[in-house]
């Protein structure tokens, strides 16, 4: 499968810190299973945590970002002019990450927001998550064999209103459900937010996320502490969600302080 075709490659992991504190027992899973779906609050380090388990377990990490308008060739590939009277087979993800397994790499596949896949493509590559673990390709048949490992992630019920888990993704995953407030004892654990922090994502549920705390731990040496908590507590248009973050830092700072901040 040779000369004509461009793979994707995997992901740099240098800058991952192996703490592998923040998802324990979910992705020490993976020991025993190949495929796991991990549900919770988004930005709680879901993602992040698959790619710390790829790095200690050194495998090849391939990250895909799932969307509702993807279609089978966004994930697989497909013939491409080379403009030279030829083409070249640009392979997708799911195609690239199969390949580097069949050719003896450990590797995980890593997708993001499983659940918004529609139903069709789900269909089409179905194989990759069952005993199977091959995919069809516009060159031929690509294994797994017993090299591939698949993460698939998946925002709480709550955030994934309208796009909950296809049933056959259900019966395949060894699914694990992550709590905010748990979650922030672990992230507070592997050292990848500090106390107020791990109390903020506790409070609000996840809504204020290790994503909000790493945009305020930016915007901060720019505009100061307060400023930069103000831009992202006001990032949040939905006025519901932008209260619960409200209420959670005056109840975490106190009154003064905490008015002061926002």
């Amino acid at each position: 499968m040779g000369n004509n075709v461009n793979w994707k490659q995997p992901v740099k992991l240098d800058d991952i810190e192996t703490n592998f504190n923040s998802l324990d027992e979910e992705l020490k899973s993976l020991d025993g299973w190949d495929f796991i779906i991990v549900r919770g609050p988004a930005g709680i380090g879901k993602t992040y945590g698959s790619l710390e388990w790829a790095k200690v377990k050194s495998h090849d990490a391939f990250v895909q970002e799932c969307s509702g308008d993807m279609g089978f060739f966004d994930l697989v590939g497909s013939w491409m002019f080379d403009g030279q009277a030829g083409a070249v087979y640009q392979a997708g993800i799911v195609a690239s990450a199969m390949m580097n397994a069949q050719n003896g790499k450990p590797t995980l596949l890593v997708m993001d927001e499983i659940n918004l896949l529609p139903q069709t493509v789900l269909k089409d590559i179905g194989s990759i998550f069952d005993f199977r673990k091959a995919v069809e390709t516009p060159i031929g048949r690509i294994y797994g064999n017993g090299n591939l490992k698949i993460v698939g992630t998946a925002n709480s019920e709550q955030e994934s209103a309208g796009f909950e888990l296809d049933v056959a993704l259900q019966s395949r995953a060894t699914i694990f459900t992550l709590d905010a407030k748990e979650m922030s004892k672990r992230l507070l654990k592997a050292g990848m937010v500090d106390e107020l922090t791990a109390k903020l994502i506790a409070e609000t549920d996840g809504i204020f996320s290790l994503r909000e705390a790493q945009q305020v731990l930016a915007l901060s040496p720019i505009y100061g502490p307060q400023k930069a908590m103000k831009i992202v507590v006001n990032k949040f248009t939905n006025d519901e969600r932008k209260k619960v973050v409200t209420n959670a830092v005056i109840a975490v700072l106190g009154e003064e302080r905490g008015r002061k901040l926002i």
